[in-house]
């Protein structure tokens, strides 16, 4: 057998470089659609758009994701997890200030943004943003499909 086919039949028929690019697409496509649904006004964090999109200990990547950003998203709205600006905004720190301000979010002298007035969170009409990391995971959307076995219990 060819190790091209102990890779496919290792991952379920599917080579690992291809389940990676699809699941890495997928991810990607979800931070996209967070993305959108921020409202004018509201800022979120790199953290928070990948633990709604089902990857929390990725906020690295959606910088990356961020930083190749698709034209027309409101990447504007994206601050760490301090709420300080991004470095690497495509107009710099001073641009990025003045299109949050032009979004009607007021960024401090140190370049940051006040979390606790503009961060958003899905569904927040009753609440500006969740208190627990439990309140945080039920606003997150559900996913589809088979769901993985702990490693603990694969055979």
């Amino acid at each position: 057998m060819s190790t091209r086919s102990r890779v496919r039949k290792i991952a379920g028929g599917v080579a690992a470089p291809e389940r990676a690019r699809t699941e890495a697409a997928t991810f990607k496509a979800r931070v996209y659609a967070i993305l959108r649904r921020v409202p004018k006004g509201r800022v979120v964090t790199y953290g928070q758009l990948a633990l709604l999109a089902g990857h929390p200990r990725a906020a690295r990547q959606v910088g990356w994701i961020a930083h190749a950003g698709a034209p027309g998203l409101p990447w504007q709205r994206v601050v760490n997890r301090f709420g300080g600006l991004a470095s690497g905004y495509r107009t710099g720190r001073d641009g990025h200030r003045q299109d949050l301000e032009r979004d009607g979010v007021r960024v401090r002298a140190d370049l940051t943004v006040d979390l606790r007035r503009y961060q958003w969170w899905p569904g927040e009409r009753a609440r500006p943003h969740p208190t627990t990391n439990d309140e945080a995971r039920a606003a997150l959307p559900r996913r589809r499909g088979p769901r993985r076995t702990p490693p603990a219990t694969r055979r």
